[in-house]
């Protein structure tokens, strides 16, 4: 039987768009049978990309869009799409833990991993013989540096330090090569004296996360509030980061809730990737964002107008609001068009979004698009 007609909850979602015709879209069968798709938004047809012998997690485009990485079980695999099978980069001791990667050139990307009991960020450079990788912060301390963002010639990130302050941090994008084979002692003096690092202390108090920056002085950043162990929703703020003379404001924007199952509830009802299809997107002056509605019981799209401080609930197909059990990870194409991902059930009681022809083995998809706003005021 193929998987496609197995029973219980399924999601499928897009990921990012390849042209003018074509979209990669994950397919989540089951925590332990996830497919990557590229789709036709014109024939609604779909093929494999990757086979499910791989766990895809943090997919991202290489910049040239000829290929794409993802985070297989904690290694680092790069696949072109001219190419039946991924290529793998190992990276050995003492680095463990991968985080989450962005690529800034076709060779280079900077990504999050463990090194000596606390996070760092790095920088690996695959056009370099045998690859060479190197760091982005200080070693040297025991403070967890976590969701870099490069913009312009600096690199932002968040620092949690040992007694539990958050702190905004920049610094200049200026790698240091790591070697195995040095003295670590010798090599983290050195990076100590050579990063110009500006740190803001957050005087905030819930716990920061998620950070993205548009440029050196705008951004965006998650707070996430306390969750009490009976309640069933996480609750999170969206704010936007002001950056000027080395100091930082971060201002309130909204409110959105998620539901524990769908992030850390049972692999049959949750997303692998937990919450990362579910953050906000940021496009132009306009913010799209998940989050859940209590008394359908499902989540919907919202969008958040920046420049009117407006929210609105995005609308989509009748037909797909009525069949889908929750839509998330918004996507905006080229053309505007805004398409998002879904929760569905493969029984007779609801409608799927995906279907197979056993025949030629073609795969048919319906991908929920969003048609208008009903807005609110704030």
């Amino acid at each position: 039987m193929s998987p496609f007609l197995l029973k219980g909850q399924q999601f499928l979602y897009p990921i990012d768009q390849l042209d003018e015709d074509n979209v990669l879209l994950m397919h989540q069968i089951s925590s332990d049978d996830i497919e990557l798709l590229v789709w036709n938004k014109n024939t609604k047809l779909a093929l494999r990309e990757l086979t499910s012998l791989y766990l895809p997690a943090h997919v991202q485009l290489l910049p040239n869009k000829q290929a794409y990485s993802f985070l297989d079980r904690g290694r680092i695999r790069i696949k072109a799409f001219t190419k039946r099978t991924p290529k793998t980069i190992d990276i050995s001791q003492p680095i463990c833990d991968i985080q989450s990667m962005r690529w800034i050139t076709d060779e280079q990307f900077y990504f999050v991993a463990k090194f000596r009991g606390y996070y760092k960020v790095f920088l690996y450079d695959t056009a370099d013989q045998g690859g060479a990788l190197y760091a982005l912060t200080n070693l040297d301390d025991d403070t967890n540096y976590t969701f870099p963002c490069k913009a312009g010639d600096r690199l932002f990130y968040l620092a949690q330090t040992s007694d539990g302050l958050f702190q905004f941090v920049s610094n200049k994008w200026h790698p240091h090569r790591y070697d195995g084979n040095r003295n670590l002692m010798q090599y983290q003096g050195l990076l100590g004296c050579c990063l110009d690092q500006h740190a803001k202390t957050v005087m905030h108090d819930n716990p920061l996360c998620f950070l993205q920056m548009l440029d050196e002085q705008h951004g965006f950043v998650i707070e996430m509030f306390e969750k009490k162990s009976y309640q069933t929703l996480f609750h999170f703020g969206c704010c936007a980061i002001h950056v000027e003379n080395n100091n930082c404001t971060i201002q309130h924007l909204f409110n959105f809730t998620l539901p524990e199952n769908l992030i850390v509830g049972k692999n049959s009802t949750r997303l692998y990737e937990s919450i990362y299809p579910l953050l906000p997107r940021y496009y132009k002056q306009s913010i799209y964002f998940t989050t859940y509605d209590l008394e359908c019981g499902h989540c919907y799209i919202a969008h958040y107008d920046l420049v009117q401080r407006m929210l609105s609930r995005c609308t989509v197909n009748r037909s797909a609001a009525i069949a889908y059990q929750h839509l998330f990870a918004p996507l905006i194409l080229d053309n505007n068009q805004i398409l998002a991902g879904c929760a569905y059930h493969t029984d007779s009681h609801y409608r799927s979004a995906l279907h197979i022809n056993e025949i030629n083995g073609l795969v048919d998809c319906d991908i929920p698009v969003i048609k208008d706003f009903c807005k609110e005021k704030c």
